[in-house]
């Protein structure tokens, strides 16, 4: 279809193109009317990442893309919805109850229903480039709006709290298990310490085996000594008799020594002026005599005595030997008995070092499991809307013309198929079957201003005398 023919049908059929435009106009403004309204309340809050923990004071860092995305879908959760349902106490609505019998005929569970409708007017969304998340929420009255928005925001706070203590409460209950099983193993290994404490009777410290080895140290010094004393009787023994060291060193024999020098110069000078039987000279020979018989006793005495000494010796070094070997016997078991010890004393360590480390992770779970702080704040609660969202009355009118332009040009189309009008050559050609013979153009001389005049006389300006007006046989 040509241009031109468009145009003339438009020109004849105008009235009902326009007629069309006034009835999608007024469909617009009847649905306009008798749609009902929508109300958008909406609430803010805003997760604050870089706020520290109250208990383990660790902070998140910076919000991610995937903490973000994860937050508005806990908001959308079930979960969250079922909370609202109880807090608002919508389960308890007789119109939702028969409604929820009519629709699903008890096939679901009536709060999870609820949640799931409720989910419809829910709308989520996050602030460009911060941490900020607008719940809204659409409803037919302005109240029941405000109320969702504020309940959702609410719900999402509340369960973000328990999200963060349901976990901490599990951890305390497992760990107080856990604690008092260590306690329990703290205990025995510590009554296991003290028996072996009051059995063995070993200190905790290795003062004891310090004092025995000192001990040891000085029998050793002992041997030692009595040993090298031992090798020196011997020597002395080797060289016992009158020019032994013992008899040249004692005091005695040198005192009797010069005893009798004194009494042989005596009896010597007595043997020159007297003789032999002199009264005199036979006193010095008996005293002489005395002197000797002395010094062999005092000699015999000192060879008695180095003979004593070196048995004593001998004995000595036996006593020692035995000794020492008794007192490395006890060092050994005084370290068995100390190993022994300190193997229990670490089992105590660890289970004491065990037994601090669950009852620290107890007690914090234990805090954590109290905590109704989180990281989420409401930052603006849901106001009354006073103007519906839905429907906007220029859209239902624009969309009235739209539909009622479309259903105008479709009745002056269909018109036109019907009663169909000769408007350009083609339909000469190809409806009448006639030969084109030609076309009159403007002549040479003619300026555009004719040119333009004679195609409107010809095509736009046509009178009812005009073959061209008879309409077309189907």
């Amino acid at each position: 279809m040509e241009f031109l023919q468009i145009i003339g049908i438009l020109r004849d059929r105008w009235w009902i193109v326009v007629l069309g435009l006034v009835i999608g106009l007024g469909g617009g403004a009847v649905a306009y009317k008798m749609t009902p309204k929508v109300y958008k309340a909406s609430a803010t809050v805003v997760v604050d990442v870089k706020t520290p923990d109250p208990v383990a004071g660790i902070v998140q860092g910076a919000a991610s893309s995937n903490y973000m995305s994860t937050q508005i879908e806990i908001i959308r959760s079930d979960r969250v919805a079922q909370r609202v349902v109880h807090s608002l106490k919508l389960d308890q609505s007789a119109t939702l109850i028969a409604r929820w019998r009519n629709e699903e005929g008890g096939s679901m569970a009536f709060s999870l229903w609820l949640a799931k409708l409720l989910e419809r007017g829910l709308e989520v969304l996050p602030a460009r480039d911060s941490n900020v998340i607008t719940i809204s929420f659409y409803g037919q009255e302005p109240d029941f709006a405000k109320s969702l928005a504020g309940a959702f925001a609410q719900a999402y706070i509340e369960v973000t709290v328990d999200m963060k203590v349901e976990p901490a409460r599990q951890y305390a209950t497992l760990f107080e298990e856990q604690t008092k099983d260590a306690r329990e193993r703290l205990q025995v290994a510590q009554n296991r310490l003290y028996e072996y404490e009051h059995e063995k009777g070993v200190v905790s410290s290795s003062d004891r085996l310090e004092l025995e080895t000192a001990k040891l140290n000085e029998l050793q010094t002992s041997l030692v000594s009595a040993e090298a004393q031992s090798v020196e009787n011997t020597s002395r023994l080797a060289h016992a008799g009158d020019t032994s060291p013992d008899v040249m060193q004692s005091g005695v024999v040198q005192g009797l020594r010069s005893e009798i020098d004194r009494s042989e110069a005596k009896l010597a000078e007595l043997s020159s002026r007297v003789g032999r039987s002199n009264p005199a000279f036979i006193h010095a020979e008996s005293e002489l005599s005395t002197l000797r018989e002395k010094l062999a006793q005092e000699t015999r005495t000192v060879s008695t005595s180095v003979n004593t000494s070196g048995a004593v010796g001998v004995g000595k070094i036996a006593g020692l030997r035995a000794a020492l070997n008794a007192q490395r016997e006890k060092i050994f078991t005084e370290r068995r008995k100390l190993q022994d010890f300190n193997i229990i004393k670490q089992d105590v360590e660890a289970a004491q070092k065990f037994y601090d480390a669950l009852n620290q992770r107890y007690t914090q779970s234990s805090l954590e499991s109290r905590a109704n702080q989180t990281n989420i704040y409401l930052l603006s609660p849901a106001a009354k809307p006073l103007e519906a969202v839905a429907p906007k009355l220029n859209k239902m009118l624009a969309a009235g013309v739209a539909v009622g332009l479309a259903i105008g040009l479709g009745l002056a189309g269909l018109i036109e198929v019907v009663q169909r009008k000769i408007r350009a050559v083609s339909d000469l050609t190809e409806y009448l079957e006639m030969d084109f013979m030609g076309e009159l153009s403007r002549e040479p001389g003619d300026t555009w201003r004719t040119y333009l005049r004679g195609w409107f006389l010809r095509h736009i300006r046509r009178t009812p005398q005009s073959p061209f007006d008879a309409t077309l046989p189907l």
